[in-house]
């Protein structure tokens, strides 16, 4: 099934999975790595990396995409993102989310409304 990618990172996040991989609560098994793409603007050296979090009864709980630079920091957010989330039993796929209107953009004069429409709302679909 498919999941927006708005929707994925909040349920990513309610999850608390990057704080269980830390904790060695999952383990991370590396899918693929090449270098980063100069489009991605990371510095010379970066990896992009695609990895299979498990949990501990070897359960594939999330797939994510993130750059490793060479000193070992994640690129980017600095946080990794989710390709592939297992939410209540359901494998879920990441699509794309349509851009919101040009008003709720960054430099948008209600970019404040969104943002919190978006925590009410992640708070919401967490259940």
């Amino acid at each position: 099934m498919k999941m927006g990618e708005w929707e994925m990172r909040c349920k990513f996040n309610r999850a608390h999975l990057w704080d269980q991989l830390r904790q060695g609560r999952l383990t991370s098994f590396e899918n693929a790595q090449w270098d980063a793409p100069l489009k991605a603007g990371q510095v010379r050296g970066t990896k992009a990396k695609n990895c299979s979090w498990v949990d501990a009864a070897g359960i594939e709980v999330t797939r994510v995409h993130y750059y490793e630079r060479p000193s070992g920091e994640i690129g980017a957010s600095g946080l990794p993102d989710p390709v592939n989330l297992l939410h209540r039993g359901i494998w879920y796929e990441k699509r794309k989310d349509p851009p919101p209107p040009r008003i709720f953009d960054h430099d948008g004069k209600l970019f404040w409304l969104m943002r919190i429409f978006r925590k009410v709302r992640c708070f919401l679909i967490h259940k």
